[in-house]
């Protein structure tokens, strides 16, 4: 992974955590904290409740560290977290509704059409402190089908964009048999899938076909789809949905396809399995600058064996929080997330552990959190 840092911050071993409980339209049990070898002070967990809101695409991940917090600090501290999608999770950090947001996207620096700012300097005109992006749940985006008698599935960029744009309409066509010999595809109608709500997902994949299949996907990357098809709100019901659908396809974090036991295609010859994954997310190029850790990624430019389409979600959180002792919780929650254990812990479903530059930077930017 490539690493620039226009300020120099020292990283420092992080302890803490924090008790959690989640709440929320997209939340369900997240696994158990037996998994993880890491342990807390009584002293660092605090004390209080944070409430935070946004990505879907990280909602297992933090599911699962709200169990090994409420292990570690014996539910001191309660975080509510609600899936409620990025655009969501960037609305209500900014109007100061959450202690924290969830974004499959960094806090935008130029003006978006119809606003009077950028989304970052009215994130840090509500922290009173600058707003910081801080990655910790690392994983891919993939298109999980559901079609009769077909398991397995490849697919190029172009013909993937067609299919979400709507210009493909039958699993049987030439182009998805030119990259799927052997395989008897049926005339089934391909039905879409779609987010409905704002989506970090939706512009990370929109980012990836529109530098992959230009002339197919003109659209600039937007949180809004753009493509064709029925829209459902949050990445549960778009999996739902195509399990419920044959001749299906929709988009999602990797993680919710497993759960609902889901067949991915795999995009170029590249399964979204964790070796795959890993080489994915390491391809990244982070740029860290003053706390505001960014990860980009060259989608034209891939490593060799790496997953295409990977994804990193990030925390919105403030420098300097004005309550001394949210900006402690939320320090410390971070620090524990960020764990070498906890990132472990929560790979089986369906992520990987921040690669070592990635995570040195985000130690460091969570270390300058007060």
């Amino acid at each position: 992974m490539r690493i620039t840092r226009t300020t120099a911050v020292s990283a420092i071993a992080l302890s803490g955590a924090l008790a959690l409980s989640a709440c929320g339209s997209d939340n369900n049990a997240g696994g158990t904290g037996s998994t993880a070898a890491a342990t807390i002070a009584a002293a660092d967990c605090g004390s209080g409740t944070l409430n935070a809101e946004g990505s879907t695409a990280q909602l297992k991940a933090i599911q699962q560290a709200i169990s090994l917090y409420q292990a570690a600090c014996n539910n001191k501290v309660t975080i509510n977290y609600s899936g409620t999608g990025s655009g969501a999770g960037v609305k209500q950090f900014t109007a100061k509704q959450v202690q924290f947001g969830g974004s499959d996207s960094a806090l935008k620096t130029a003006v978006a059409s119809g606003a009077t700012t950028t989304e970052l300097a009215a994130a840090t005109t509500a922290c009173g402190s600058p707003a910081l992006d801080i990655p910790l749940a690392a994983g891919a985006i993939g298109a999980a089908f559901n079609v009769k008698g077909v398991d397995k599935l490849n697919l190029d960029s172009a013909t993937l964009a067609k299919i979400f744009k709507g210009a493909i309409t039958k699993w049987n066509d030439p182009a998805i048999a030119a990259t799927n010999s052997g395989v008897t595809l049926p005339a089934t109608d391909i039905k879409v899938f779609f987010r409905s709500d704002e989506s970090g997902t939706t512009e990370n994949l929109a980012k990836y076909l529109h530098a992959t299949a230009p002339d197919v996907w003109t659209d600039a990357p937007a949180k809004a789809w753009k493509g064709a098809g029925e829209g459902k709100k949050g990445s549960s019901e778009i999996a739902k949905s195509v399990v419920a659908t044959d001749g299906a396809i929709g988009y999602m974090e990797v993680a919710f396809a497993k759960e609902a036991k889901l067949n991915v295609s795999s995009i170029g010859g590249l399964a979204p399995e964790s070796d795959a994954l890993s080489k994915g997310v390491s391809g990244g190029t982070v740029k860290a600058t003053n706390g505001d850790v960014r990860v980009t990624f060259d989608y034209t430019k891939p490593a060799a064996g790496a997953y295409p389409i990977p994804i990193v979600t990030y925390e919105l959180v403030c420098s300097k929080y004005a309550d001394a002792a949210v900006g402690k919780n939320v320090k410390s929650f971070l620090g524990f997330w960020a764990k070498d254990s906890t990132q472990q812990a929560i790979a089986p479903l369906g992520y990987v552990p921040l690669p070592t530059d990635l995570k040195t930077a985000v130690d460091a930017a969570v270390a300058g959190i007060s």
